[in-house]
């Protein structure tokens, strides 16, 4: 029998894991490097312009709709080299200071990241997605409780120019 027809995938293969990856974000200029908890990736979307054809009609690709997005939950450390919350707000005061009012020009906020998406062992990447113009557009509030016992999370999220991925 041909397993291969039934099972695409080798048995010693793992599969993509949802549950292991890493942001970096700025290169070599005050990079910004945390595990995330979530990353939820928006894609653009492409209109479909109906056009007319002999005695029907067909569809052509269009505008893209929205733009390149996505959201990841961190966890906050109180070591300043794991604090994620104190990381991305410094990053979301580079866009807009809100003690002066000022907003900063692109270059000046604007950084290229990837997210190194491993194997089970966090140690072999199987998966990265290169982005170019990620900024971030919101970091979320903060709440804290007395019933609750679980660590502090933030999340952010953000707007690209490009996505590139790769190694899938």
């Amino acid at each position: 029998m041909d397993r291969e027809r039934y099972h695409p995938i080798p048995i010693g293969a793992d599969l993509l894991r949802y549950n292991n990856f890493e942001f970096i974000a700025g290169g070599s200029r005050s990079p910004i490097q945390l595990m995330c908890k979530t990353f939820n990736l928006v894609l653009p979307k492409t209109n479909s312009v109906p056009v007319p054809w002999a005695s029907g009609t067909m569809s052509l690709a269009g505008r893209t709709t929205g733009a390149y997005s996505f959201t990841i939950t961190c966890l906050v450390g109180l070591d300043s080299q794991y604090n994620a919350w104190e990381e991305l707000y410094k990053w979301r005061t580079q866009v807009f200071d809100h003690d002066t009012g000022r907003i900063s020009l692109a270059n000046e906020y604007k950084k290229t990241a990837t997210m190194l998406i491993y194997d089970i062992t966090a140690e072999t990447v199987r998966a990265t997605a290169d982005m170019e113009g990620v900024w971030p557009s919101e970091v979320s509030d903060l709440a804290f409780s007395v019933e609750t016992d679980t660590p502090v999370e933030v999340t952010a999220t953000f707007f690209a120019d490009k996505i590139y991925m790769s190694s899938f």
